[in-house]
């Protein structure tokens, strides 16, 4: 599987590292550490990831 791109999730959808982080159920810490490379994605935060971007834009708005 290839690595998501956080950085671009987050500037494509108009999030914040903490909006992020109460999505997925972590701190913003850890987001944090996701970005800087310090810490791996875990594998149901990165597929959460992926199902969120290929939702249509009136499904993502009704997520966040």
């Amino acid at each position: 599987m290839l690595r998501i791109d956080l950085k671009l999730i987050l500037d494509e959808f108009g999030l914040t590292q903490v909006e992020l982080a109460r999505l997925v159920g972590v701190t913003p810490r850890a987001v944090n550490m996701w970005m800087q490379g310090d810490r791996e994605i875990p594998g149901p935060v990165e597929a959460y990831l992926r199902l969120f971007t290929a939702l249509p834009t009136a499904m993502r708005a009704s997520e966040r």
